[in-house]
């Protein structure tokens, strides 16, 4: 659309031409005011006889065309056009980013879903070892029942929560399928594999809302250079060829005469005044100048204090994370103590159970600060421009 726009305004510096017909019948011929000095020399100075001249049918057919030698201003909008474009095209990148910010979100959402998942595959996989053995001890009569039933709640607990989690994993592929377009029935999964990377230093990049703000910036002057432009002389070749008819039908004799007419010229037209128009309409303009210098700076600013701070959590984040995963590693070697603590007749299921929460619990962290490290990371690439290249 825009490089349409562009082609519209580029017509007004290209050769117009025209074609014109026109046919007049006068009821009554015009009158002129003749002095009788010039029917008669000796008639006195200062009187005069109405006279009519012409024929009844005029006739006029012929080719106009006018060419733009000169005009400032019409350069300028060309220019705005140009720039326009580029507004358009930053717009369409801004949509583009979104899209992928949002997918990407989404993404994440299913990778991590689908980890905790695994998580739980594991856990409930070491609770069903666990059941079996307790039940094998039971049956020796070295166990009470109700020890039993606490890991049979336990696994109750954990098919519940994975089964609501395949739900919720079911639910944000639908979610990507949308935003790629695909249809509901094709199949797609994510990789199962969170695999965690040091950020790399991000070169910082003006953002698309900040190149918006610039490109409307480089409009907003061009319009005004044209508004000033505007004032300008503007100089045209011009010029006609065509013919000219008078027919007469009354009487005695009736006729339609034809001449050719032609002439090509230059022509300048410079307004001197136009009431103050151009100058209004240039201090509007320099006023949304200002505030769109006033909105680049605060969204520039905002920017830097965002980055500063999604940096900060970022490094808080990737603490966490080296610590949630130590805290797996070392629930788990507790949690495998307490299993031969438990064989030994020291720890009770009861103990058992305290462990596998404190696992999951220490897995769960983990997630968590996977989740918000992968978050502040895409954030930060966004804001640093460096989501799309």
């Amino acid at each position: 659309l825009r490089k349409e726009q562009i082609s519209q305004v580029k017509a007004n510096l290209m050769p117009q031409v025209n074609i014109e017909l026109d046919y007049k019948y006068f009821m009554e011929l015009p009158h002129q005011l003749l002095p009788l000095s010039a029917l008669n020399p000796t008639a006195p100075e200062g009187q005069y006889r109405a006279a009519q001249f012409g024929v009844p049918h005029n006739m006029i057919g012929n080719i106009q065309f006018m060419l733009p030698l000169y005009n400032a201003e019409l350069q300028s909008k060309v220019k705005t056009a140009k720039l326009g474009v580029k507004v358009s095209e930053l717009q369409q990148a801004k949509t583009e980013e979104q899209i992928l910010f949002d997918l990407t979100n989404v993404y994440y959402n299913a990778q991590i879903i689908k980890a905790q998942i695994a998580f739980l595959d594991d856990n409930l996989s070491n609770s069903n070892k666990l059941l079996q053995n307790l039940k094998i001890l039971h049956q020796q009569k070295m166990l009470k029942k109700t020890d039993v039933d606490k890991v049979k709640l336990q696994i109750s607990r954990l098919d519940t929560k994975r089964m609501l989690l395949v739900s919720n994993y079911e639910q944000v592929l639908n979610v990507m399928k949308q935003i790629m377009g695909f249809d509901l029935d094709d199949p797609l999964d994510v990789e199962p594999e969170i695999i965690y990377q040091k950020r790399p230093d991000y070169q910082r990049r003006l953002s698309i809302d900040e190149q918006l703000l610039k490109a409307k910036m480089d409009i907003l002057d061009s319009e005004l250079q044209s508004i000033k432009k505007s004032r300008l002389p503007h100089i045209f070749l011009y010029g006609s060829y065509g013919v000219q008819g008078f027919g007469y039908t009354g009487a005695p004799d009736r006729f339609l005469d034809i001449y050719g007419i032609g002439f090509a010229g230059v022509k300048l037209t410079y307004n001197l005044y136009d009431g103050h128009r151009s100058k209004r309409r240039a201090k509007i303009k320099l006023r949304e100048i200002r505030n769109n210098e006033w909105s680049k700076s605060l969204v520039s600013e905002q920017n830097d204090v965002q980055i500063a701070n999604t940096i900060l959590a970022l490094e808080a984040t990737e603490k966490r994370l080296e610590d949630a995963k130590e805290a797996i590693s070392f629930a788990e070697t507790i949690y495998q103590q307490i299993l031969l603590q438990q064989k030994q007749g020291i720890a009770t299921v009861t103990d058992i159970l305290i462990a596998d929460n404190s696992v999951r619990e220490a897995q769960q962290n983990y997630i968590s600060a996977v989740v918000d490290y992968y978050r502040e990371n895409l954030d930060l690439k966004k804001l640093t421009g460096n989501l799309i290249k």
